[in-house]
């Protein structure tokens, strides 16, 4: 039973589960890096990163195994012969322009592909290269305005989401028989109202309104992590742009962080086999602390954008990550295993991870009474 995901290491025979119910979309302008991003990721080279706009068309979709150092090493303790990871699933979706909500570019198409995910990497361009196109000013980069501008046409296919949904809502509502329009009914509104004033809907949803209506129709409702892409010199602190772009999201409580896709490609492209030993090396040559990709980085922060929790089950024949929603209780947590234990549960014994390693294994916890 643990609560973070840090790094994997391919110990043996790995297999690897898939989380069916979360994935984590890359959004953002054409040319701002989110299929080099992809690539950094899942460390494949599956997403076309061409210097033009629309180089992605079908969103690219690919599992991504969530390393765990500490699973690998309740596996070695144990003998487990295998070793199974969760997944997220992490799709490249194309780039949205201006209009994107009324048609233009492939906006259509586009803004389904991103309504189909659990959670938003709003991917920005905080770099110069005259050798990238940039849909609009090459010559003015400016991070903020271009967050504004994808925004603003999410807001807008929100408004024309909201605009067909509530009549027929506040209708149903009037019924007190309609339990489900009459509980529905002000979480819509409360979206609505920020929708007007220009705001996304998450920045007005509380965890209450978000048990109400788990499937609430919003993209903006969606979490979200703006990621500033840099260029690879600064890629530790980042730069101006970046800065510019970080200031403007903590005023607002919006999550942002900073990346070189770039250098990250460059950095998977260095691994050998099983061994990161260059990819580290190199990355510290940045000045990254403990040369850590920036694919743990990001998978830490969509578990925890997906509410993603997790424990292990461990034996000779398998030691496993299970994902459960954060707040399961143990039936429901157990489900990850086999539905039927939800209804039919009825004894969980529960190690402690630190015990485990201290003593020696799970036998060893059992003799002296660390077992719960």
């Amino acid at each position: 039973r643990e609560e973070r995901s840090p790094r994997a290491s391919p110990r043996g025979h790995a297999v690897f589960l898939q989380a069916r119910w979360r994935s984590c979309g890359l959004v953002g302008y054409p040319n701002v890096g989110k299929s080099t991003l992809f690539n950094a990721i899942t460390q494949t080279m599956m997403a076309s990163a061409e210097n033009y706009p629309f180089c992605t068309i079908d969103p690219n979709v690919t599992k991504v195994a969530v390393a765990d150092p500490r699973l690998d090493e309740l596996a070695r303790i144990e003998q487990s012969e295998k070793t199974t990871y969760g997944l997220i699933e992490v799709r490249d979706i194309a780039g949205l322009i201006k209009g994107a909500a009324k048609g233009a570019g492939m906006g259509n198409a586009f803004l389904s592909h991103i309504r189909g995910v659990s959670a938003v990497l709003h991917v920005v361009r905080c770099f110069a290269d005259v050798n990238v196109t940039h849909v609009e000013d090459q010559g003015s980069l400016s991070p903020v305005q271009e967050y504004e501008s994808v925004l603003e046409e999410l807001l807008i296919a929100d408004l024309e989401v909201a605009s067909k949904r509530l009549p027929a809502l506040r209708r149903k509502a009037q019924s007190p028989k309609d339990t489900e329009a009459t509980r529905s009914l002000p979480v819509f509104e409360k979206g609505l109202a920020a929708l007007e004033k220009g705001e996304p809907v998450r920045s007005v949803l509380t965890d209450d309104d978000r048990d109400l209506v788990p499937d609430i129709p919003f993209i903006t409702a969606k979490p979200t992590l703006v990621v500033a892409n840099v260029d690879a010199e600064s890629a530790k602190d980042g730069n101006e742009l970046s800065g510019q772009l970080a200031d403007y999201c903590g005023q607002r409580g919006q999550r942002c962080t900073v990346v070189s896709a770039k250098l990250e490609m460059e950095a998977c492209q260095l691994r050998e086999g099983d061994s990161d030993a260059f990819q580290r090396e190199y990355l510290m040559s940045f000045g990254l602390e403990r040369g850590e990709p920036a694919l743990m980085r990001i998978l830490r922060e969509c578990m925890d954008l997906m509410d993603i929790h997790y424990y292990y089950t461990s034996g000779q024949d398998e030691s496993r990550a299970w994902f459960i929603p954060k707040g399961a209780k143990a039936p429901e947590a157990a489900a990850a295993i086999h539905t039927d234990f939800d209804k039919k549960l009825e004894k969980v014994e529960c190690w402690r991870y630190e015990d485990v390693m201290k003593y020696g294994g799970l036998a060893e916890c059992r003799k002296r009474g660390r077992v719960s």
